[in-house]
């Protein structure tokens, strides 16, 4: 025999039980590798929500959203023409959701002020702890530094499957002499490379 049960508005099912509604948090929760991530289901603050992330060089969306990332906090106001607007209810924020945001403005990496551009050294061997790059290069970036400009030197080192980058510490333009030459490449050794 079935049971024909009537659900009244504003309530929920379970089994034949019916309860009150659950609140909507504004997003749904999946399991991934790193955690659990939310996916956003209503609207939230693009400006003070932490959705972009600086990674390999360029501020990309991020692939994980975690509960602290978003301000589900938003508010209707009324403008000088009485038309309703969502408004960030963050003090420090108050944005009007009706603006445009650019993404990449949003997003501060470390030391971003620091560095003007980045540049990608090309053909780079690997050998005896150290990576070799052409002398001249090295020199023109060397007289670049000495004249103040502020330079992110990088390489991209292939490791299987995946791509690392690593940027060329400071230190090692204040110990030039100490490098090795060999032939028409410069050996840096390395310990004076990180990952980015």
């Amino acid at each position: 025999m079935v049971d024909i049960i009537d659900v009244p508005k504003g309530k929920k099912i379970r089994g034949s039980q019916i309860l009150p509604p659950s609140e909507d948090l504004g997003y749904y929760e999946k399991k991934t590798n790193s955690g659990i991530s939310i996916t956003p289901t209503t609207q939230y603050c693009p400006s003070c929500s932490s959705t972009h992330e600086y990674n390999y060089g360029k501020i990309r969306r991020k692939w994980n959203l975690f509960h602290g990332d978003l301000n589900f906090k938003l508010s209707y106001k009324e403008d000088n023409e009485g038309k309703l607007y969502a408004q960030c209810d963050n003090p420090q924020c108050n944005f009007d959701l009706r603006m445009d945001v650019n993404n990449e403005g949003l997003v501060t990496p470390e030391g971003s002020d620091t560095y003007s551009n980045e540049v990608y050294l090309e053909n780079v061997k690997y050998a005896n702890g150290a990576y070799l790059i052409k002398y001249e290069e090295f020199k023109e970036l060397l007289i670049k530094k000495r004249k103040g400009e502020h330079l992110k030197i990088c390489l991209k080192q292939r490791i299987g499957p995946s791509m690392n980058v690593l940027i060329l510490d400071d230190e090692v333009f204040h110990n030039a002499s100490q490098l090795n030459m060999e032939n028409d490449k410069i050996s840096i050794p390395k310990r004076y490379w990180k990952n980015h």
